[in-house]
């Protein structure tokens, strides 16, 4: 029997709705299967912090470093152009946060006026990052989900930032049986140079230690591969093409190289906007 799921409407915390994401969630809810979305969530608190103490400039230069940073075609989220910056970002979504910062912990809301995220004490990196994670993003998807006119019980939600870390997991050297299992270095292909992994001649994870789309997309599959999936449908705009299916590439060569998604197939549709 075919188990199917439905990806559409993927959107980054901090930036406006597009008429396309509203469009792929229409489409979407007209197929018949368990409706999901995966959220951009990686650098919330990088992009917030930077907006407390330098404003709408210091959230412009975290875009400049992520190309700088990628420095590659299939970028998950489609990295706007400099003169789009304006555009894209949503103000009213930074100010939303920061009230909910300044009600969460004011010494911090006022510590980050003042110094850069990596100058504060660890205990407040940790309490402000936690903020960010358990109170502002989950408000932010709330706000996005009465966009699309979707009740959060009709939706399934995938954190790209939760999909990130998890790939950094399944590279690093693991001791107990169980996480060794889940490791993909039983991959024969895998390749790694210092911080860099490599599958084959793609890069899963940068020079820096910085896990890149096609990784996190890998590791995306494999969860709803282990979740029982048997078929995936994707709506996304065109600018994403490359990164979607280097993955589904890449996936299709190791399901039988790893025990928790050995001999389970995922069948992939795409809709292109």
């Amino acid at each position: 029997m075919t188990k199917t799921i439905i990806f559409a409407g993927h959107f980054d915390i901090f930036e406006r709705l597009k008429d396309v994401q509203q469009k792929t969630i229409t489409d979407a809810l007209k197929i018949k299967g368990d409706q999901a979305i995966l959220v951009g969530d990686i650098g919330a608190d990088g992009k917030l912090a930077l907006f407390i103490k330098e404003g709408i400039e210091g959230v412009k230069d975290v875009y400049r470093f992520r190309k700088e940073d990628c420095r590659s075609m299939c970028v998950l989220t489609q990295l706007p152009k400099e003169k789009e910056l304006d555009y894209i970002i949503d103000l009213d979504q930074y100010e939303q946060a920061i009230a909910i910062l300044r009600k969460e912990n004011k010494t911090i809301f006022e510590s980050l006026k003042n110094d850069f995220l990596y100058d504060l004490s660890c205990n407040f990196r940790d309490e402000y990052a936690k903020i960010v994670r358990e109170k502002i993003v989950p408000f932010l998807v709330r706000i996005r989900l009465k966009k699309y006119k979707l009740e959060r019980d009709q939706i399934k939600l995938f954190s790209e930032r939760q999909l990130r870390n998890k790939v950094s997991k399944r590279t690093k050297h693991q001791t107990k049986r169980n996480l060794k299992e889940q490791s993909w270095r039983q991959i024969n292909t895998l390749r790694e140079m210092g911080k860099q992994f490599l599958l084959g001649p793609m890069e899963l994870v940068n020079e820096r230690g910085n896990p890149l789309c096609r990784g996190i997309m890998l590791s995306l599959y494999e969860t709803i591969a282990i979740c029982g999936y048997t078929k995936i449908i994707q709506l996304y705009t065109k600018e994403h093409h490359s990164s979607l299916t280097k993955a589904q590439f890449l996936f299709e060569r190791v399901t039988d190289q790893l025990p928790q998604i050995r001999g389970k197939n995922l069948e992939f549709e795409y809709r292109w906007y």
